[in-house]
């Protein structure tokens, strides 16, 4: 991120937090302890940790939203996507012109994890929920006026 490398941890074996305190913490703390649980190895912890990402996030956040488009938990896929709708966010838009091969890496994981769990359900890839927010930011990392 902006020239330098950001290490993202695979999972995290940590107790989860009390939500509500974490709450009271200022925008930034919070939005780092969040990010940080979205990486927790309980699908349910990065569930609830994703809820308590802001919509709108720092530069150093998208990554750990992003990555989260190429899980197997589709509650996560479809959160996730959610927090990339509507207009271009800087931090979306820089991570993924800076990080291309990381958003066709995810694209992969997502294509995968659809065609083995997902396809019978979700019949077009198209409506699988990774594929337009991963396509909304290809996009955005092409277009000149983005952010």
């Amino acid at each position: 991120m902006n020239g330098q490398r950001l290490r993202i941890p695979a999972r995290i074996y940590n107790p989860e937090p009390d939500w509500t305190i974490v709450r009271s913490l200022g925008d930034v703390e919070r939005s780092i302890a969040a990010c940080l649980f979205t990486r927790h190895h309980d699908g349910r912890v990065r569930e609830r940790a994703l809820t308590q990402v802001p919509v709108c996030v720092e530069p150093w956040a998208a990554p750990f939203v992003v990555q989260l488009l190429g899980e197997y938990v589709i509650e996560l896929v479809e959160r996730a996507a959610f927090l990339i709708e509507g207009t271009p966010q800087a931090g979306y838009v820089a991570f993924a012109r800076e990080n291309p091969d990381f958003v066709r890496l995810t694209t992969q994981r997502a294509t995968s994890y659809w065609n083995a769990y997902y396809r019978d359900r979700i019949r077009k890839r198209a409506d699988y929920p990774a594929f337009p927010a991963l396509a909304r930011l290809i996009r955005w990392s092409s277009s000149e006026t983005a952010a």
